[in-house]
Formats: structure tokens, C-alpha cells, sequence
């Protein structure tokens, strides 16, 4: 458990399968990334994809929902390669309600490979910053 201290309570914070000791010594405990929810508890949903990357490729891709790809790639977006440039946007682009621009390409410009060693910040999947 990880211990924080606010104004007023003292929090714990609890990840994955973690289960709280007898004494805590807390006010208020937080679960975090937890997979199934406590009974009868307040709960966000974990919006992260759990895959099983060792299984074939036909085999993830059928583990998705229809929405799925949707949600991590929009079907507007064109990845460019390197050196590629977007093209010029129409000027009937400007005259386009927000419905109508929300289906026009979105052209995302190449970007190299990092090293990993040179990663600076790591934010959980749940969105956390605890390891910022």
C-alpha cells in the first residue's frame, strides 16, 4: 500500500490484486488499475486493452470488439512516411460544418523511432503518473 498524505485524510493506494493490511492506518483507500470491482463500491472503469500477445495475430484481432480499431485508429487517419509531406488542404475546406470536418483526412506526420533509454516520463496505463 502507498501511503499519501492530504490536507485532512491520510489516502492508500492499492494496485491490481492488492489487498489492504488489517491495520492501514488510512482514511480513505484508492484502487488502482484493480481488474474486477469491489461489491457494493464505487468504480471507473479501466479503459486499457489487456491482449495476450502470444496467441496468433488472427486470433487478437478477433478478440476486438467492432468498435475496437475505432477507438485506437480513427479510419481518417493517414499515417505519412518519412520525408512525405501532407497534401495542400482544399480551400472548400473552410466552408465545412464540424460533422463534415470530423470525416476529412487527418494526415499524421512521421515520427522516428525512439530509443527507449532516452524515455524520460512512464505513465501507466491507467493513466496515473506514478512513475513521471
Amino acid at each position: 500500500m502507498i501511503r499519501l498524505e492530504g490536507r485532512a485524510v491520510i489516502y492508500g493506494e492499492l494496485w491490481f490484486d492488492e489487498e489492504p493490511p488489517a491495520h492501514a492506518g488510512v482514511d480513505i483507500i484508492e484502487y488502482r488499475c484493480r481488474p474486477n470491482p469491489i461489491p457494493n463500491a464505487r468504480a471507473e472503469t479501466l479503459r486499457s486493452l489487456h491482449t495476450d500477445l502470444t496467441r496468433p495475430p488472427e486470433a487478437i484481432l478477433a478478440g476486438f470488439h467492432g468498435g475496437c480499431r475505432y477507438l485506437v485508429r480513427r479510419p481518417t487517419e493517414v499515417f505519412l512516411n518519412e520525408g512525405e509531406a501532407p497534401p495542400e488542404a482544399p480551400a472548400a475546406a473552410e466552408n465545412l460544418s464540424q460533422d463534415e470536418l470530423l470525416k476529412q483526412p487527418v494526415h499524421v506526420p512521421f515520427r522516428p523511432l525512439k530509443d527507449p533509454r532516452d524515455i524520460k516520463m512512464l505513465d501507466p496505463a491507467c493513466g496515473s503518473m506514478h512513475f513521471g
